[in-house]
């Protein structure tokens, strides 16, 4: 007989926080589970760890894929696992002890089973690189529509504060038969599964309440600064093919143009310029209106910062903001 939820756990050189995340999720209220750690290539102590875990409790599963990267491991997880209901958890984060209670309490409202996400509030852990917590930081997002959900999920800007992580919500198996994760995307591929079932008309139901905890420390994958901006690029060229609108309330083109005309990064604004000549967006750059007809002015600007002096450069970024 098949299990009520599926629990998926990626893990690449995550060993020292495995355990944690696994205990999370046998210490659910909701028992009828498997849990499915998928070794994303790691070269740590993930496999000792994982068949320990598997030899004591037979819900645990464990299995060693050649890495392939987040999106293609979760991808892995729905394929291998037989759940109505799936989960992901990262393996250095860890679940509510009533998170799957409380949501699959939620899922009875639904219209739809076979076509519901149901999402929660969730906590931020900000840890320095020895694992010491600094700080801590709730964020609700609400009951919002899915027009709501799909507006924040746009102008996100590059804060722990996604309204829809992957690991606070709970899908009904049947979502995925309308898209898996994208494989190329390494990063943001949750946020374009979401963008994409949101304009898919899933239904997305809310429930108020703490359902995990989501660690940001030193290791994390998102401190890669420029594979972040490369995916992030990436991410909204996605946006701009699924609805060309949306990326009219997208408030992060300014801020990226201004980041890369700073940092003298050419093949970064070129794609930038690219993008934005094809849509309706419109915002300033150092007192100069821009738009699709305007965007021009950005390689002008570029080539403007490489003839003049960096600390004039600098002066007139600090002037007009």
């Amino acid at each position: 007989m098949n299990p009520l939820v599926s629990v998926i756990i990626p893990c690449h050189n995550g060993g020292a926080y495995l355990r944690e995340a696994v205990s999370s999720v046998l210490s659910q209220s909701v028992g009828d589970l498997e849990c499915l750690i998928v070794d994303d290539g790691s070269t740590d102590d993930t496999s000792e760890i994982s068949i320990d875990l598997v030899k004591s409790d037979a819900r645990v599963q464990y299995h060693y894929n050649e890495q392939q990267g987040l999106p293609a491991t979760r991808n892995f997880g729905i394929r291998n696992t037989t759940g109505e209901w799936i989960q992901f958890l990262d393996a250095d984060d860890w679940l509510s002890a009533d998170k799957l209670e409380v949501q699959l309490d939620r899922a009875r409202t639904a219209t739809d089973r076979r076509n519901t996400v149901i999402f929660s509030d969730y906590e931020v852990i900000f840890t320095d690189e020895d694992d010491r917590v600094l700080r801590t930081q709730r964020q609700v997002v609400g009951d919002l529509s899915n027009s709501q959900l799909l507006e924040r999920m746009v102008s996100w800007a590059f804060k722990a504060n996604v309204p829809l992580h992957a690991n606070s919500v709970l899908f009904h198996r049947g979502v995925f038969e309308k898209k898996l994760f994208d494989e190329s995307f390494k990063t943001f591929g949750d946020m374009e599964l979401f963008v994409d079932l949101l304009l898919k008309d899933v239904e997305f139901l809310y429930t108020p309440w703490i359902s995990m905890r989501y660690r940001v420390h030193e290791t994390n994958m998102t401190k890669d600064r420029g594979r972040t901006r490369d995916y992030y690029l990436r991410y909204l060229e996605a946006i701009y093919k699924k609805d060309s609108k949306l990326l009219e309330k997208n408030p992060n083109l300014g801020k990226l143009t201004k980041e890369f005309l700073i940092s003298r990064d050419k093949a970064r604004l070129d794609k930038l310029v690219a993008l934005i000549s094809r849509t309706g967006v419109k915002y300033n750059v150092l007192g100069l209106s821009i738009n699709s007809r305007r965007a021009f002015i950005l390689p002008l600007l570029y080539y403007a910062s490489i003839l003049m002096p960096r600390r004039y450069w600098h002066r007139l970024w600090h002037r007009f903001g």
